[in-house]
């Protein structure tokens, strides 16, 4: 796979994206910030969507395996679903196929958008 992986989107869709995942960023930063290493390992806090969603304001830019997976998880474990239903499960859909390549357990896990 060749990063960073580039996905238009509309800015109101990346905007609600960004305010669904905000709650987890802000566990993440208290979890860094605290230096809690055991809780950031447990829950995933290493990146968050937060970290690198708010770059641009028509575009998702993944620039590594770890951020597509974590936009994979934010797109299809997310509240997106009760928002912008159709937009997660296209963007799901586009890059399904190379997150399966780079962990196919979490396709396994989450094979479709939860507001579904």
């Amino acid at each position: 796979m060749i990063y960073p992986i580039v996905l238009k989107v509309n800015s109101g869709f990346l905007s609600e994206l960004h305010h669904c995942e905000y709650g987890r960023y802000e566990d993440a930063e208290l979890a860094r910030k605290a230096g809690d290493t055991d809780l950031i390992k447990a829950n995933g806090y290493e990146l968050v969507a937060c970290d690198f969603l708010d770059k641009f304001k028509t575009q998702i830019q993944i620039g590594n395996k770890e951020e597509l997976c974590e936009l994979y998880y934010a797109l299809a474990s997310g509240t997106i679903g009760l928002y912008h239903c159709q937009a997660a499960n296209n963007l799901l859909d586009k890059i399904r196929p190379t997150v399966k390549e780079v962990n196919p357990e979490l396709v396994l896990q989450w094979p479709h958008q939860s507001g579904l």
